[in-house]
């Protein structure tokens, strides 16, 4: 079930007043920004810039709408901010206010990307983090054998008498160390296709090709 901040329930049968905030994190400042001025929540004051006209989304699936973040540009105040600090990747998190239980619950969190501008908005694709297609993971080792150096911490077994390895997942079974095995047992035709795997390389060696 989806919470507030405070940690209560979210309320399913609300009807006093709401309030939408962004919080934006440029690479100088965070600001804070609302639909309508906020004088204080969660120590800080929201100045009424926010226009919050596109509902969000989300999925079982963890996919997501792509929500949008617009700023109000009528004095040009805000393409100062634009000129002055860096928002295209800043990270981003829209709330929902219930004013009446001076409450909030997050909408979306993600980063700003595409931005669009005129001469009375500026505005952002917001790219959401939960989206799985969107963030790129750490970079993966590739190797049908296990690419741990030998007796080192990764591999774990760092006390026994023996002194080389084949590095399958058989020697790391009789050495007490499966968990530690890092390589693809089954490897398929298209994987080898795209990431072809490097030569065999020496049991104290941890060579492997790096996919990125």
């Amino acid at each position: 079930m989806r919470k507030l901040l405070s940690g209560a329930d979210w309320p399913t049968d609300y009807h006093g007043a709401i309030i939408h905030l962004v919080e934006i994190a440029t690479d100088i400042q965070i600001h804070y920004w609302s639909t309508a001025a906020v004088a204080s929540h969660g120590g800080h004051a929201y100045a009424a810039w926010f226009v919050f006209d596109e509902p969000i989304h989300r999925y079982r699936s963890l996919e997501a709408d792509y929500g949008s973040v617009k700023l109000q540009n009528t004095d040009g105040q805000m393409e100062g901010f634009i000129f002055a600090e860096k928002f295209d990747g800043a990270a981003v998190r829209i709330l929902r206010y219930f004013v009446d239980l001076n409450d909030a619950g997050e909408l979306l969190r993600g980063l700003l990307t595409e931005r669009q501008a005129n001469e009375r908005e500026i505005s952002w694709r917001v790219i959401p983090t939960w989206d799985p297609n969107q963030i790129d993971g750490p970079p993966r080792n590739y190797a049908r054998s296990c690419t741990w150096r030998f007796k080192s911490d990764q591999c774990g077994y760092t006390t026994g008498g023996l002194t080389t390895c084949d590095k399958d997942y058989a020697s790391c079974t009789a050495r007490g160390q499966t968990h530690r095995f890092n390589g693809f047992l089954q490897v398929s035709a298209d994987l080898a296709a795209v990431y072809p795997a490097t030569e065999d390389v020496p049991a104290s060696e941890a060579g492997a090709l790096e996919v990125t």
